[in-house]
């Protein structure tokens, strides 16, 4: 079965969830340093031949007016370069934008200790599966 490829993209990492539609559940997996962009693709490319991932589903910051903003035209740019590597390398999947308000917040709600909340990155691939659940509860 297909499953879903979250991702909470941020300045310094990604956060990465697959969600198994059969289960109806998410689960975040280790987030991805951006240290160059060739080294980050390549990284979701095995990830989606490994998990056979059909679609990805990407956070994006909407502003009140659920309006985009400039950092989710920026989100949205980076995303169509990982879409045309992702071609390069024989990988077709659909992609999919989800309101990602508030998702950090809540990923930090659900880490249960506090010193744990100061782990670098310890919310990114949280909130990456908080939007897949956003995604799922809408489809």
């Amino acid at each position: 079965m297909a499953k879903l490829l979250g991702l909470d993209v941020g300045e310094k990492r990604i956060g990465v969830a697959v969600a198994d539609l059969s289960l109806g559940m998410a689960f975040a997996r280790e987030f991805i340093l951006r240290s160059n962009d060739s080294a980050v693709f390549k990284i979701i490319s095995e990830l989606c031949i490994n998990e056979n991932i059909s679609k990805i589903v990407c956070g994006e910051p909407l502003g009140e007016d659920n309006e985009p903003t400039e950092r989710s035209k920026k989100i949205h740019e980076y995303v169509e370069l990982l879409i045309s590597y992702l071609v390069k390398d024989g990988i077709h999947v659909e992609v999919e934008f989800v309101d990602e308000s508030f998702s950090s917040k809540e990923a930090l709600a659900k880490i249960p200790l506090k010193r744990d909340r100061k782990i670098k990155g310890a919310d990114d691939s949280l909130a990456a599966a908080i939007i897949l659940e956003r995604y799922m509860q809408q489809s």
